[in-house]
């Protein structure tokens, strides 16, 4: 659950730039809470994620939440490609909601998968796994 004083600073970020919702700011932060927690199981240590991870992140967490709506919603809240990720996502950074390495860049959402991709395509898909269907009989 998030404190009062991410939503006063989100409520500020919104008066300067009015471009994503407060669902957007919410859902990102709850994505990259999900993200993290994710890679740190994986690997057993803590995990700085990189913008590609976490629009991967977002996605799986967007298609198990909204299904097959995952893009309509995020449409509503003003994310409407990879970019506008970056935009909350260092929107936050600004106001130290969050923190990044020096190696962070919103250039890391300019050169990274399609949000529309990863919102509607199953994420083996997106990894290359090859996926065995089981046979029921």
């Amino acid at each position: 659950m998030k404190d009062k004083e991410f939503f006063v600073t989100v409520s500020d970020i919104m008066d300067k730039d009015g471009r994503y919702t407060l669902d957007a700011y919410t859902f990102i932060s709850d994505a990259i809470g999900y993200t993290i927690q994710k890679y740190e199981k994986e690997e057993d240590e803590s995990h700085h994620i990189t913008g590609e991870e976490l629009l991967f992140g977002i996605g799986e967490m967007a298609r198990k939440n909204f299904g097959p709506f995952a893009e309509d919603v995020f449409d509503k809240w003003g994310l409407i490609d990879s970019v506008s990720v970056g935009n909350v996502v260092f929107n936050m950074v600004d106001n130290k909601l969050l923190s990044k390495t020096p190696e962070d860049s919103i250039d890391d959402f300019i050169n990274a998968p399609r949000l529309d991709e990863l919102l509607n395509t199953p994420i083996f898909e997106l990894r290359n796994e090859k996926v065995t269907p089981q046979i029921i009989i």
